[in-house]
């Protein structure tokens, strides 16, 4: 099994996405047409300004990204998984924006992944919010890779850190060590919003040169392990017809709007809120359910390549 370290597996910063975003305001007039839509503002071309870390209007710290479009100005706030940083007076992030926009009379605009939308407290101080996924169509190669990993890592932020829900984790990943210790999960800390373990795919999965490499989510609360790989949802139905998972309790299907397909299976209900010790028998059949998805991805080369020849 090969340990090398995939993209999926690393953690994005948001200089990195902030660095992608700028060069696509300055040379790609389809993503800033797309941000104009979401705005709500005309125009044609690319962005005729576009600042990193800008001073705000009166407060101490940074805009991310100050971007002159069709001759509106935009302060852009780029999340990841972030909390709203505070100033040493104590101003939140989130309403410096909104003093700066009614300084520099522009339109505040958050920008992060739907995940952080539905985690993230004060989103509705900005003007306009958009969503790193309804930008992905413009982007290619390795950004579009970028930014579909710092989706997923939304998904399980690292944002005001639980001591108690950690140590549920920790629990979780002894238990995965002793029962099934050919798969393992990803460390982090863990918030009153974590349901969910990622697992650490090199680490658990064969590698098969050529084939993309997959996700691989425990869902605890929502009772489901998936095995995600980008792209192939576009050819769900392609994929439905084929032979090969007859038998297996594999289910399909596509999630979100990135074409990723998902092989799942069905786990135990697993309660976060409640003792480790209450819930290890459901994490148990949960595991043993998980690593029942990741060898079937490793015993059947064959057949995923010809589903890939599908997408």
């Amino acid at each position: 099994m090969k340990r090398d370290l995939s993209l999926s597996d690393q953690r994005i910063r948001e200089s990195k996405t902030d660095a992608i975003f700028t060069t696509a305001f300055r040379t790609s007039e389809a993503f800033c047409n797309s941000v104009r839509r979401q705005i709500g503002i005309t125009g044609a071309g690319c962005a005729s300004s576009v600042t990193q870390q800008a001073p705000h209007y009166s407060d101490s710290g940074t805009i991310d990204l100050d971007v002159i479009l069709s001759r509106q100005r935009l302060l852009i706030e780029n999340k990841i998984s972030a909390a709203w940083s505070f100033t040493r007076k104590g101003e939140n992030q989130a309403d410096r924006y909104t003093r700066s926009a009614s300084g520099f009379d522009a339109h505040s605009v958050l920008l992060a992944p739907r995940a952080y939308f539905r985690s993230a407290g004060k989103t509705n101080t900005f003007d306009k919010l958009i969503s790193y996924e309804s930008l992905l169509p413009n982007f290619s190669g390795a950004n579009y890779e970028i930014l579909c990993t710092a989706i997923d890592q939304a998904v399980v932020p690292v944002t005001n850190p639980d001591d108690e829900r950690t140590i549920f984790f920790d629990h979780i990943s002894a238990l995965m060590a002793e029962i099934t210790p050919d798969i393992r999960m990803k460390m982090r800390d863990r918030n009153k919003d974590s349901y969910t373990v990622h697992l650490d795919v090199p680490k658990s999965l064969r590698r098969h040169t050529g084939l993309p490499t997959p996700s691989v989510f425990l869902q605890l609360r929502q009772a489901n392990v998936k095995l995600m790989v980008r792209k192939w949802g576009w050819a769900l139905e392609w994929i439905r017809k084929e032979p090969g998972l007859e038998g297996t309790g594999i289910t399909l299907g596509r999630v979100g709007t990135r074409g990723t397909i998902a092989f799942q299976m069905q786990t135990p209900f697993v309660d976060c809120d409640q003792s480790f010790e209450s819930q290890a028998r459901a994490i148990e059949k949960a595991l043993l359910t998980t690593r029942t998805l990741c060898r079937w991805w490793d015993a059947n080369e064959a057949l995923l390549r010809r589903l890939s020849s599908l997408v």
